[in-house]
């Protein structure tokens, strides 16, 4: 990829509001919430769930 794989302005890469709250992220995380989405799952040992998945999750048991 070039350094700005999605044409942003200013490569930005997420939104954040005064008290560092994120209110926009790429890349999307729901794109890796199974360790099969990762382009590398057959050549990689990794948790089978993704990273993403794990983001998720956190928000979930913050707010619960």
């Amino acid at each position: 990829y070039p350094d700005n794989p999605n044409g942003s302005v200013a490569n930005i890469a997420g939104l954040s509001d005064p008290t560092g709250r994120v209110l926009g992220l790429m890349p999307h995380p729901e794109r890796f919430l199974h360790r099969t989405q990762h382009p590398q799952w057959t050549r990689r040992e990794m948790d089978p769930v993704g990273t993403g998945q794990k983001l998720f999750q956190n928000a979930v048991d913050y707010f619960a």
